[in-house]
């Protein structure tokens, strides 16, 4: 069950909440479910299908980074999350307490989800936080 659930008492698709907000266990499914939980809230706060889908690919690529390289070999970690819409503005935080940024993620690959989420998203930022780990915030506009 994801946080969003447990907000609207089982309801995912009663959606009228001013926000939402959970956390899952730093897994490959996670991704998906967080994907399906904030593309809901936003299509149920009026976002268009085009908008929708800049939403959903935005958010898979912050979560499955957690995924994949937020917590070192064999530690299990979370990936919190917190969605909300104000005057048509939908901004997702998605944060971790893994190990941040570490050298041995570089590979000539490094950056490509980060690169997709600019394109998705209208704004975002990358912050270290304390004690350990990473949240990424991402603004929506709709165009």
């Amino acid at each position: 069950m994801t946080g969003l659930e447990q907000e609207v008492d089982g309801d995912p698709d009663s959606l009228a909440l001013a926000f939402v907000s959970g956390s899952l266990p730093a897994v490959a499914s996670s991704v998906t479910a967080l994907r399906h939980t904030v593309t809901r809230f936003a299509r149920a706060h009026g976002f268009e299908p085009c908008d929708v889908e800049r939403v959903g690919l935005a958010v898979t690529e912050a979560a499955s980074n957690v995924v994949l390289h937020a917590y070192a070999a064999g530690r299990q970690g979370l990936l919190r999350y917190v969605a909300d819409v104000a005057e048509g503005d939908l901004q997702v935080v998605i944060t971790d307490d893994g190990g941040g940024i570490r050298k041995e993620h570089a590979s000539d690959g490094t950056g490509l989800g980060l690169s997709i989420i600019a394109q998705m998203a209208s704004d975002f930022g990358i912050y270290a936080r304390e004690p350990r780990g990473l949240e990424v915030w991402m603004r929506f506009l709709p165009k």
